[in-house]
C-alpha cells in the first residue's frame, strides 16, 4: 500500500511540475527601466526589462519602445533572450544565473548590466542600420585569485585583454583587431554564446 502511495505521490509531483512549466508566462515584475534618446530624434525613448515571476526559470523580457512625437509608445524591440535567466537549474537548483543589475542609456547608447559573483560585464547596442547593434563589450572578474578586465570596441574591432594576480598591476595579454561584419544585432542577441563578448 506505501509503494502504491509513494507512486502516485511522485506521479503527482510530476504533473505538478509540467504544470507550472507550462503557464502563459508573467512577466509582471519590473526589474529595470531606462529613458534616454536612442534614436536620435530629440525624444525620451524608454527601456523596460520585466521577469517573469511565475517560471522556475525566472526569466526576463528586455522591450524597447520608441516615443513618438504624440507622446505613444511604440514596441521596436522585445526579447527574451537577451538578458540570462535567473535560475538555470530552476528556484530550487543549485546554479544560478549571473546577477541581471539594470539596463541604462548612456549617450544614446544602450547597456545591459550583468554582475558576477566577483566581477560585472556590459553589452552596448547602439540603434543604427535600423536596428539594434552590438558596438562595445566590457568585463571585469576575480577567479582564482587573478583580475581579468576585458574591454572590446566592435565598431573598431579592437579587444584588449589584461590580466594579473589581484596584489599586482594589470598587464597586456592580447591586444587584437577582431572586426565582425555584420555586427551583432539585438534581435538576436544571446549572452555567453560568443568566445569574444
Amino acid at each position: 500500500m506505501r509503494i502504491i502511495i509513494l507512486v502516485l505521490f511522485a506521479a503527482i509531483l510530476v504533473q505538478l511540475n509540467a504544470q507550472e512549466e507550462t503557464k502563459t508566462p508573467t512577466f509582471d515584475f519590473i526589474a529595470s527601466s531606462s529613458q534616454g534618446d536612442l534614436n536620435k530624434d530629440g525624444i525620451l525613448d524608454l527601456v523596460i526589462v520585466t521577469q517573469d515571476t511565475v517560471s522556475n526559470f525566472g526569466p526576463y523580457r528586455l522591450e524597447i519602445f520608441f516615443t513618438q512625437v504624440n507622446g505613444d509608445k511604440k514596441l521596436i524591440l522585445q526579447s527574451d533572450q537577451a538578458i540570462d535567466v535567473a535560475y538555470p537549474d530552476g528556484k530550487d537548483g543549485w546554479l544560478y544565473g549571473n546577477d541581471f543589475e539594470q539596463v541604462t542609456i548612456h549617450n544614446g547608447v544602450l547597456w545591459i548590466e550583468v554582475g558576477f559573483l566577483r566581477g560585472h560585464m556590459e553589452h552596448k547596442f547602439r540603434y543604427q542600420n535600423d536596428h539594434f547593434e552590438l558596438i562595445g563589450y566590457s568585463c571585469a572578474n576575480v577567479s582564482s585569485g587573478h583580475l581579468t578586465t576585458i574591454d572590446y570596441n566592435l565598431s573598431t574591432g579592437q579587444r584588449i585583454e589584461k590580466k594579473c594576480r589581484i596584489d599586482q598591476d594589470l598587464k597586456l595579454v592580447s591586444d587584437a583587431i577582431i572586426k565582425l561584419n555584420p555586427l551583432p544585432s539585438l534581435e538576436d542577441f544571446t549572452p555567453y554564446t560568443n568566445e569574444h563578448y
